[in-house]
């Protein structure tokens, strides 16, 4: 009877140790299923995140170049002996409003896309691009050239600000691209 116990619990061992290995050998497989899952889709977020930052990037750029077009031409449209009335807002608006609304739709995207902090850093960018176009859009009115001189350079220097909300919405961005996918803890 001796034997026979002693070969009864070897085969109970080894069906204990073989299940609780083949239990161990799921769990292991379907953690490293899961990181892998995890990789994958923080992969697939970062290229999503890549094309609405570069996206924003554009959109914010036109924008400011058609505001800077604009207060550039200041002197010519609004020259009192070529200025009609509402001509400069329907200007204004057919020129900026276009781009404009494809900044903010961009903008939607990378609200949607995150993290808080580029958001945050794209909120204050946008916001930043809308007081440059609120400055340019008021109260235009027929002015002499020289009226204008003062608008320019207060437009400029308002404009440098700006920029730098655009350029620490890029410093945000470029952070997060740096960051690579790592497995879920």
């Amino acid at each position: 009877m001796n034997e026979a116990w002693g070969a009864v619990v070897a085969a109970v061992a080894a069906g204990v140790f073989g299940v609780g290995g083949a239990l161990l050998g799921i769990y292991v497989g379907r953690k490293q299923t899961t990181d892998q899952a995890h990789v994958e889709h923080e992969q697939w977020l970062r290229g999503q995140r890549r094309e609405a930052y570069i996206a924003y990037l554009a959109s914010w750029d036109e924008v400011h170049t058609k505001l800077f077009d604009i207060m550039r031409d200041l002197p010519i449209l609004l020259d009192p002996a070529t200025y009609e009335n509402d001509e400069f807002e329907e200007f204004f608006t057919t020129t900026v409003d276009p781009p404009f609304g494809g900044m903010l739709r961009a903008m939607e995207t990378v609200e949607l896309l995150g993290p808080e902090r580029v958001v945050s850093a794209a909120r204050k960018a946008s916001d930043g691009i809308l007081e440059l176009r609120m400055f340019l859009g008021h109260g235009a009115c027929p002015r002499p050239a020289n009226a204008c001189a003062e608008e320019q350079m207060e437009f400029r220097a308002r404009s440098v600000q700006k920029w730098q909300l655009r350029m620490d919405f890029f410093a945000e961005a470029r952070k997060v691209m740096a960051t690579a996918p790592k497995p879920s803890a």
